[in-house]
């Protein structure tokens, strides 16, 4: 858990955020040079899932781990 949230509740709000971030970034795609502030928040938002993504796959291995050593040394 992260918080009061599972791995897979943490999963579920990133990929609705990345969605959400592909979702604006179409929906701009051919428009003018006047939205490139709203590009780069998206590129950042995008940044920002694959660090939550990698954050979650670390602390559930971690979590694997660490009662695999619990088990071995009771």
């Amino acid at each position: 858990m992260i918080g009061g949230l599972s791995y897979d509740d943490m999963l579920k709000l990133v990929n609705e955020l990345n969605r959400a971030s592909n979702s604006i970034k179409s929906l701009i795609e051919d428009k003018d040079s006047n939205v490139n502030n709203i590009k780069k928040f998206c590129e950042e938002v995008d940044v920002y899932v694959r660090f939550l993504t990698s954050s979650v796959e670390l602390y559930r291995d971690s979590d694997e781990a660490l009662k695999l050593m619990i088990e071995k040394n009771k």
